[in-house]
């Protein structure tokens, strides 16, 4: 289970637990993403994670659709 605590406000926080969940998915195991704090309220709306991007590492919209977030 991956724990985003942070959205907008702190990308790379919001970014990391994704990555993590996109490893593990990859490895074969069950992912079940959860979204808490600032992250349930904003990033789980339509589109939010589209702009969530930090320099060096893979675009959130992209993990999100990875793990299914």
């Amino acid at each position: 289970m991956s724990l985003p605590q942070e959205g907008t406000n702190d990308p790379t926080m919001a970014t990391l637990p994704s990555i993590a969940s996109k490893a593990a998915k990859e490895q074969g195991h069950d992912v079940i993403p959860c979204l808490q704090g600032e992250a349930a309220v904003v990033l789980a709306r339509k589109g939010m994670v589209d702009g969530v991007q930090v320099v060096g590492l893979p675009a959130l919209k992209v993990l999100a659709n990875a793990v299914q977030l």
